[in-house]
């Protein structure tokens, strides 16, 4: 993805974060979605492959999200939604005229899909800001192959330590 496109998501996951009034981590990601005038709502579903969809075209739009995940994949599930949101992505598959639905399942982690990239990227910049990273880590040696450091920033942005290890790559490496 380009650095301006980089770029332009920041701005918009910043201006997210301004209009829900977060100014340090864990970002409270179903606040996040309600100042994007999403509503979020929790259901098992069958399959671990579906992680949830964005219900776009209705009064609202909804961000459905499976209960039986872990706690930190829901939280990069509904940003990864808002991301669709407010990128204007269109929906891969319709339900009914009037509803777009944008699944996250295996597919938007394989980055073939430009509008799966961008939500992915958009989902990092607003769970895990590079103004917040940068505050907290200056003085922090990070070593990859000792997960202390990595598992603790982490905890404190309530994301995985996968998830806070590849930010962190990407960002400062």
């Amino acid at each position: 993805m380009a650095d301006s496109r980089v770029k332009h998501i920041r701005l918009m996951a910043n201006d997210a974060l301004r209009r829900a009034n977060c100014d340090s981590p864990p970002v409270p990601i179903e606040e996040v979605a309600r100042s994007l005038g999403a509503k979020v709502l929790f259901a098992p579903y069958e399959g671990d492959d579906l992680a949830g969809m964005l219900i776009n075209g209705g009064d609202q739009p909804i961000i459905a999200v499976n209960s039986a995940h872990h706690k930190h994949r829901q939280r990069f599930t509904i940003a990864h939604e808002c991301g669709h949101l407010v990128l204007g992505h269109s929906g891969e598959s319709h339900i009914d005229r009037t509803f777009e639905v944008i699944r996250r399942d295996a597919k938007s982690s394989l980055a073939t899909d430009i509008s799966e990239v961008e939500a992915n990227q958009y989902a990092a910049e607003l769970l895990m800001p590079l103004k917040f990273l940068v505050r907290d880590l200056p003085g922090i040696r990070i070593d990859f192959e000792s997960d202390e450091k990595v598992a603790s920033l982490a905890k404190r942005y309530g994301v995985s330590a996968q998830a806070m290890a590849y930010r962190i790559a990407n960002l400062f490496m």
